[in-house]
């Protein structure tokens, strides 16, 4: 009857094996008469020393001896043997690592017979050290150990284990050309084929992959791109059907639960699978739900095989959660996208119809129009636009506008009617005011600066008319109603408003606001009052324009992209031209600060919005 070998106590215990961790009780506790080298007091005072630095060292380490290279190893290096710890401890190097030996034998031979030190950076090891053939990435270097007569007695390794760092690499690689590629989708199935090329590009990771899509009645996925597997496998069907319990894929789970599944045992399952950059087939998959943060239907699933050579932990998961992810954003993205095209589509169309309907318009208007007293058609024509922009803008596609012009007494009433949006009783006070807004509920609305009707009564009343609004609340439609006086006596207000422009003269203005409908509007205003006005809608545009318009005054803005006010004020200031030109901030900012860095940038005034018109007339009116 055998029996162990007693440990030896603290008096026995050589002093070089003092200390060292685990590995440093393994190493005194083994009964070393059973190997090559004998007793641990025996051994070369050379061996005796590279052990005791090894084992009292946090940094993997390991020790080949003698010539059959037995193995020695410290406590940082438990991790890079997995399930061959402990019994590698006193073996040969050779048996320890039989399935990696055609790759780090001959460079610890070459140590050995010549003395050649060798270095490896992040070289690829495939080594068996949890049950199965894994991909790893080591950095190591073997140097020769001298015994005690001069010559090499054994092989000194350093290394660290590169694997976590590799993979992290190569997925992050993955996930920035994911999203790159799908970035510039128009669809949601072109965004599933360009997510396809960036998965192709890792086959370590991602053996095979199928994208499917939820039809638009949820009832069907439908495939639509797949990587590293044939259209005619029978685990990549054209079509799943959730409610069929024979489907290759448990979609049904994942689309209710909404969380991945794994999936075990595929090659009896369903028989052999692509195994993407390795020979094996892949034993488990991943079905993936495809959801975006902050929605709650999905758009689909992905099924993606898992690498033969790589353990599921953490890290390899979160990966995939982070691809499915991804990839939903980029359906989402290209379906919105897709969607606003759609929109964009049916305005102009509805923007096409409502053009022809202003000619038709326009045409009829002809006829009343010449009844009038010194009427600027230019100017009513400026109005009737307004009013009926107004009733298609409020109105939905398919809605109605009427118009109607009548004659009462010696006034022509003309009508605009929609059964659009309508508006509050509560507003129907203030709908002229400059600058109010009433909240509607139409999705296309973009709310200008509420200049239009203001400017419209302004138009009227100066015709001697006026102007009313009616409606009977909010989804009930609007209308106005303009009253002109036919021929007669020129009115006073016309008279007034003809020498206004011609005193205070038409004058070149650019006005420069990257809001299309604040700086439409504005020059909409200011074009009514007789100058010439174009517009920008940044900066650079704006250096642009006044380069080939050479205006007069400039409104800037000073919040607008690519270059802001200031910076534009100061290189329109550095032109030839520059200085006599005439600079106005616009801002929503009206401190004492914020006026003096204008100044300082070259403005010559400092408007806060919103800005009245007759502050605009009375700065323009100065003008030499």
């Amino acid at each position: 009857m055998n029996h162990p070998t007693p440990r030896p106590t603290p008096e026995q215990t050589p002093r070089f094996l003092a200390g060292g961790g685990e590995m440093g009780e393994r190493t005194r506790a083994l009964d070393w008469s059973a190997t090559p080298l004998g007793e641990p007091a025996g051994w070369p005072q050379s061996l005796q020393t590279a052990i005791q630095i090894m084992l009292n060292s946090r940094y993997p380490m390991f020790i080949w001896w003698g010539g059959e290279l037995i193995n020695f190893y410290n406590d940082g290096y438990i991790p890079v043997l997995g399930k061959r710890h402990p019994e590698a401890l006193g073996r040969a190097a050779r048996e320890i690592w039989a399935d990696i030996w055609d790759a780090v034998g001959p460079q610890a031979e070459a140590v050995m017979q010549r003395g050649e030190a060798s270095w490896a950076e992040q070289m690829l090891l495939l080594m068996e050290r949890n049950r199965f053939l894994e991909e790893t990435y080591f950095t190591f270097s073997y140097s020769p150990l001298p015994d005690d007569h001069g010559g090499i007695g054994g092989v000194f390794c350093a290394c660290t284990e590169d694997t976590r760092r590799v993979l992290g690499e190569r997925r992050l690689r993955t996930l920035r050309t994911l999203a790159e590629r799908t970035a510039q989708a128009r669809s949601a199935e072109q965004a599933c084929e360009m997510a396809a090329g960036a998965l192709a590009d890792n086959p370590h990771d991602l053996p095979f992959a199928l994208l499917y899509l939820l039809s638009s009645d949820d009832r069907r996925l439908q495939l639509t791109a797949r990587v590293g597997m044939d259209a005619s496998h029978p685990a990549a069907p054209a079509e799943l059907d959730p409610a069929d319990a024979a489907a290759p894929w448990p979609v049904a789970r994942v689309l209710e639960s909404g969380q991945p599944l794994l999936v075990e045992d595929l090659p009896a399952r369903l028989g052999a699978l692509p195994g993407g950059a390795w020979p094996d087939s892949p034993r488990r998959a991943v079905v993936l739900p495809l959801t975006r943060a902050g929605q709650e239907r999905l758009a689909g699933v992905a099924v993606v095989g898992l690498s033969p050579r790589l353990l599921f932990d953490d890290e390899y998961r979160g990966f995939l959660d982070l691809l499915a992810g991804h990839v939903a954003t980029a359906v989402a993205n290209a379906r919105a996208y897709a969607e606003e095209r759609r929109r964009a589509e049916m305005l102009t169309e509805l923007d096409r119809a409502k053009t022809a309907f202003f000619s038709n318009v326009s045409h009829e208007f002809r006829t009343p129009l010449t009844l009038m007293v010194d009427a600027d058609a230019t100017r009513l024509g400026q109005v009737f636009g307004n009013l009926l922009n107004n009733a298609a803008k409020f109105t939905e596609p398919g809605g109605q506008i009427q118009l109607a012009v009548n004659r009462r007494d010696t006034s022509a009433l003309v009508t605009v009617r929609d059964n659009g949006v309508g508006i509050p009783p509560a507003s129907l006070d203030t709908v002229f005011e400059l600058f109010t807004q009433v909240d509607q509920s139409l999705e296309k609305t973009r709310g200008g600066l509420g200049i239009g009707l203001s400017l419209a009564r302004r138009l009227v009343e100066m015709h001697g008319g006026e102007i009313t609004a009616h409606s009977a609340g909010s989804g009930t439609g609007s209308e106005f109603r303009v009253r002109l006086p036919l021929a007669g006596p020129a009115p006073t207000a016309v008279e007034t408003w003809h020498d206004q422009t011609v005193t205070s003269g038409a004058r070149r203005l650019l006005v420069v606001d990257d809001n299309r409908d604040a700086a439409d509007s504005l020059a909409m205003l200011l074009g009514a009052l007789g100058h010439h006005v174009r517009t920008a809608h940044d900066g650079l545009e704006g250096l642009a324009v006044a380069t080939e318009f050479r205006p007069e005054v400039v409104l800037l803005d000073l919040g607008m992209p690519r270059l802001n006010g200031y910076d534009t004020a100061r290189r329109l200031r550095a032109e030839s031209w520059g200085e006599r030109l005439l600079l106005v901030a616009l801002t929503g900012w009206g401190q004492d600060g914020d006026r003096r860095q204008s100044r300082e940038a070259g403005f010559d005034m400092h408007l806060v919005k919103p800005v009245e018109p007759a502050t605009l007339e009375k700065l323009l009116a100065t003008l030499p």
